[in-house]
C-alpha cells in the first residue's frame, strides 16, 4: 500500500488532492496533517512513503516542512503544491532537495505523475545506495583478500601507455610506495633482463589472439635479492574490437620456486644415495594397481626401459615362479597385518637373467583401515646370494674332504693289522686315489 503524508490546512485543496490521487493509485493511504502537533506526531512514528505539502500554511511554510522531513527522512520524496509561490521559490526549494513543484488548480492533474516519478527516483536512489554499499563491501573484501594473499593489481591503458599499480604491486617488485613511474616501459625495466624477451612474446601473443595470458618472471630488488613473480591478465576491447586496456594481478611465487629447487635437490640427493647403495625405491597404489619405481630401476637393476612405472600384475609376473607364492604371502601379511612388508625373491630381467631382491616397506591405511599404498625399497642382493651359494658349496667340499680323511685314517690303522703284502699295497693305492679325488674336488 502506498502511504502519502498530506500537509495542507485548506480542506478544499485536500479534497482535490485526494480525489486526483485516488484516480491513479488504487491501494492508497493518505495521512492528513493540518497543524504542527499532528505533523510532529507523524514524523516521530513515520510509516509514509512520500510527502505532499502546501507552500503557504497558516502555521508554517513549505520550505520549513521540507527541512523538517529531510532532517529525519533524508531519502523521502517531498512534493510542494502552491498557488502563491514564485519561480524563485521553486528554484530555491529544488536546490534544497525538493522532489517536484506543482501549481494548484488545473495543474493538479500533474500531481499523480509527479508522485509516480518521485517514487521511481526514490527507488533508483535506494537501489543505487544499496548497490554502492554492496560494491564497497566487495571492494573491501577484495582489498583484504589481495593484501592477505600478498597480491597486487594493475591496469594498463593501451591508448596512452599509462599503467596504474596498486600499492601491493610496488611492494612485490621491491619498489617504495608511490615510486612507480606509471608506464609500461617502467614496468618492463623491472623484469630480469633474461626474462624480458619471453614476457614480450607472451604479451604480444595474447594481444594478437585476444586471449588471457599468464607468465612468470624474475625481478631483482634494490637490495640485490632475486624474487619470482607470477602475473595473469586479459585485454579489453572497445566497440570496434580494438584492445584499449588490460588488467590483471601479480603475486609472489618465490617460496614456491625455492621449494621446487629444494625438492629437485632432495630428489637428486636421494637418487645419488639410492644408486650408491644399489637400492631402488618404489610405491604401489593398491586401488589403481599402479607401481612406480625410482629412476635407477633401469640403470642399476636392468629392469628395462619404462620400468619406472608399471602395474602390479607386471610386477607379480616378473617374480620367479618358484618364489611367487612366498612373495604374495609376504605382501598379504602387510595388507592384513601390521602393515610392515619384507620379502626376498628372485626377479626375472628382460634380458633373461635373474636377480635377487630384498624388499622392505610399510603399508599406509586410511581411517577405516583400508590399505591405500605401499612405500618401500628394494636392495639387489644377487651378489650376497651368490656368495652364500659359493660358501655352501665350499662347506660341502670341506665336509666331503673330512669324510675321505676319515677313511684314510681308517686305512692307516688297517696297515698295522695283520694284512698280506698284496692287501696293503692295494689299500695304499686306493688311499692315494682318494686323496687325489679330494684334492680335485677342493680345487
Amino acid at each position: 500500500m502506498l502511504s502519502i503524508l498530506l500537509i495542507d490546512d485548506n480542506p478544499n485543496d485536500r479534497l482535490m488532492i485526494d480525489r486526483e490521487l485516488r484516480k491513479n493509485f488504487t491501494d492508497l493511504e493518505i495521512k492528513s496533517v493540518i497543524d504542527i502537533q499532528t505533523l510532529e506526531q507523524i514524523l516521530a512514528t513515520g510509516g509514509f512513503d512520500i510527502v505532499i505539502t502546501d507552500y503557504q500554511l497558516h502555521w508554517s511554510d513549505g520550505l520549513t516542512i521540507l527541512h523538517k522531513v529531510q532532517s529525519r527522512y533524508p531519502n523521502c520524496p517531498v512534493i510542494m503544491c502552491t498557488d502563491s509561490g514564485s519561480e524563485q521559490v521553486a528554484v530555491e526549494a529544488m536546490k534544497a532537495g525538493l522532489s517536484d513543484y506543482v501549481f494548484k488548480g488545473r495543474h493538479f492533474k500533474r500531481l499523480a505523475g509527479a508522485v509516480g516519478e518521485s517514487l521511481k527516483k526514490k527507488q533508483l536512489r535506494e537501489n543505487y545506495a544499496k548497490t554502492s554499499a554492496q560494491l564497497a563491501i566487495s571492494e573491501e573484501r577484495l582489498r583484504l583478500a589481495i593484501e592477505a594473499s600478498k597480491m597486487g593489481t594493475w591496469d594498463w591503458n593501451l591508448l596512452n601507455g599509462e599503467v596504474v599499480w596498486s600499492e601491493g604491486h610496488e611492494l612485490l617488485l621491491g619498489l617504495e610506495k608511490g615510486s612507480f613511474a606509471g608506464t609500461y616501459e617502467a614496468f618492463f625495466a623491472c623484469i630480469h633482463p633474461d626474462d624480458q624477451p619471453s614476457i614480450a612474446r607472451a604479451v604480444a601473443l595474447a594481444l594478437e589472439n585476444k586471449i588471457e595470458y599468464q607468465y612468470e618472471f624474475r625481478v631483482i630488488w634494490p637490495d640485490g635479492s632475486l624474487h619470482w613473480i607470477a602475473s595473469r591478465g586479459k585485454f579489453f576491447d572497445d566497440d570496434t574490437g580494438k584492445s584499449v586496456r588490460s588488467s590483471g594481478v601479480v603475486w609472489d611465487i618465490t617460496d614456491r620456486k625455492l621449494s621446487i629447487v629444494r625438492v629437485q635437490e632432495s630428489e637428486e640427493n636421494l637418487r645419488f644415495a639410492l644408486e650408491a647403495a644399489n637400492v631402488m625405491a618404489f610405491t604401489w597404489d593398491v586401488a589403481s594397481g599402479e607401481v612406480r619405481r625410482s629412476s635407477n630401476a633401469e640403470t642399476q637393476m636392468g629392469l628395462g626401459p619404462d620400468s619406472t612405472c608399471g602395474t602390479f600384475e607386471q610386477k607379480k609376473n616378473a617374480v620367479h615362479p618358484e618364489d611367487r607364492e612366498r612373495f604374495l604371502a609376504d605382501l598379504d601379511a602387510a595388507l592384513t597385518g601390521t602393515g610392515v612388508y619384507e620379502s626376498e625373491y628372485r626377479k626375472l630381467i628382460p634380458d633373461g637373467s635373474v636377480i635377487w631382491l630384498h624388499a622392505k616397506g610399510r603399508m599406509v591405511f586410511d581411517a577405516s583401515g583400508t590399505a591405500l599404498r605401499l612405500f618401500g625399497v628394494a636392495i639387489d642382493i644377487t651378489d650376497r646370494k651368490q656368495l652364500e651359494y659359493d660358501r655352501s658349496r665350499a662347506l660341502a667340499r670341506q665336509q666331503s674332504y673330512m669324510r675321505r680323511l676319515q677313511k684314510l685314517t681308517s686305512a692307516s690303522v688297517a696297515i698295522n693289522s695283520t694284512l698280506s703284502v698284496g692287501e696293503i699295497l692295494q689299500l695304499a693305492a686306493d688311499s692315494a686315489r682318494q686323496i687325489l679325488e679330494v684334492h680335485q674336488v677342493s680345487s
